[in-house]
């Protein structure tokens, strides 16, 4: 139970040396409400495009899955460079076979002008998840749902035989010269770690793959808009994040308001050793979305703000 420093919770987190192939072993099952609370879950592997043992470029790909302690699939998305398109699969709830689920085309190409490139897995409930590349949904189609007599307008169901909640690894393969770097995972939000000191970059980042209406992916986005980093003078986090996401420990499900660095956004941790502890000292539950704590006395004073 890690408290990751990039306003997430519940996460873990870690960089990743140059691999072409890396999976990632959740060390509690989704399907353990006690510990995670919700089904709710994002997995997020962070990439770049490199010169990698003399590969050129011209078979880049890149493949991430969801998989079942006994390596059976539950949900997968392939990405092709070099033809601009997207697949992704399943295991067919009838016959047990792996087989297509739907395909679509890059809206851009994979390194368009960028060095680096993101893969992301939604999860919300077992069958009721997405992949996003890059920011774009690679998934499409809609259903409604109802909760009580209100109909809601749902991403479409993911009609494989295993669900979210009997995952055990995800797992990102490439090839060409896309390699991987980090890799993060929990009921999170993260943002490239060149994003550190651009507090504006990474608040755009993140909208692009929220559940906004405008920038972002609508139902296939993987985070509300109210948890975007808040900003200073464009490139500073402001000192007092207020809407950090919940996590196992609040007692009602409300955010955290904490006390952040300006110049990283990460979580405040003079006096403290561990995650916990300085979780301990600089957050409060924020109940109401009236968070009542300052954290001028230490952040701002410390912090070099033009």
């Amino acid at each position: 139970k890690q408290w990751y420093q990039r306003r997430v919770a519940i996460t873990a987190g870690e960089t990743i040396d140059d691999l072409q192939s890396y999976t990632f072993t959740l060390a509690v099952s989704p399907s353990d409400l006690s510990y995670w609370r919700t089904y709710h879950m994002a997995h997020m592997m962070y990439g770049e495009f490199s010169d990698f043992k003399g590969n050129m470029g011209e078979d880049n790909t890149i493949e991430a899955g969801y998989y079942t302690s006994d390596g059976s699939l539950i949900y997968s998305a392939y990405v092709d460079c070099a033809a601009e398109t997207w697949k992704t699969s399943l295991t067919n709830n009838e016959t047990g076979v792996v087989e297509t689920f739907q395909t679509g085309t890059l809206e851009r190409s994979c390194n368009d002008g960028d060095d680096i490139f993101d893969f992301w897995l939604k999860v919300q409930q077992p069958y009721l998840m997405n992949w996003l590349f890059n920011g774009q949904a690679l998934q499409f189609g809609e259903q409604t749902t109802y909760f009580g007599d209100k109909a809601r307008t749902r991403p479409l169901k993911v009609e494989s035989l295993y669900g979210a909640d009997e995952a055990s690894t995800f797992t990102v393969t490439t090839t060409g010269t896309a390699i991987l770097t980090r890799m993060a995972s929990g009921k999170c939000i993260t943002w490239p770690a060149a994003m550190d000191s651009n507090c504006t970059a990474a608040a755009v980042f993140l909208e692009e793959r929220s559940k906004s209406s405008g920038l972002g992916e609508g139902e296939y986005g993987a985070n509300m808009v109210s948890y975007l980093p808040d900003c200073v003078n464009t490139i500073y986090y402001n000192w007092l994040q207020g809407t950090v996401h919940p996590d196992q420990d609040s007692s009602s499900g409300a955010a955290y308001c904490c006390c952040t660095y300006m110049e990283t956004g990460k979580l405040y941790d003079v006096g403290c050793d561990t995650k916990d502890e300085c979780k301990a000292l600089y957050c409060i539950e924020d109940y109401l979305n009236a968070c009542d704590q300052t954290c001028v006395a230490y952040t701002y004073d410390s912090s070099l703000v033009v």
